[in-house]
């Protein structure tokens, strides 16, 4: 079964002392999402800590999906995990799971999460 295709993903670099306007975007697949974290997280805190990116993903099929990622210096270097779909099916299976909401379980079976 083919997944229900993203058609944008909207990122708001909440923090960091390097933020400014072009830190909002909109992007319609999520490897290009992927690359503006990457480059995002050359100026990332390197003490361990995360500055704030909200996101929000919207599909064809008119589902949409909000939340907040927490971006590091260590997303640059790993160049192939694709964080931000990790972080959105963590947490629509915790919506499944813990909270038995079944709109999340709809959504991870149907919709492209990811390349």
């Amino acid at each position: 079964m083919e997944k229900v295709k993203v058609t944008e993903i909207q990122l708001t670099r909440l923090e960091g002392s390097f933020v400014t306007e072009e830190d909002k975007v909109a992007v319609d697949a999520w490897e290009k999402a992927e690359r503006v974290l990457r480059a995002w997280a050359l100026t990332a805190p390197r003490n361990g800590a995360y500055d704030k990116v909200n996101f929000h993903i919207k599909w064809e099929d008119g589902h949409e999906y909000s939340g907040r990622f927490n971006l590091k210096a260590q997303h640059y270097n790993l160049r192939k995990i694709p964080h931000l779909a990790n972080h959105v099916r963590r947490d629509l299976w915790y919506l499944f799971e813990q909270l038995e909401l079944e709109e999340a379980k709809e959504m991870l079976d149907k919709s492209q999460i990811g390349a």
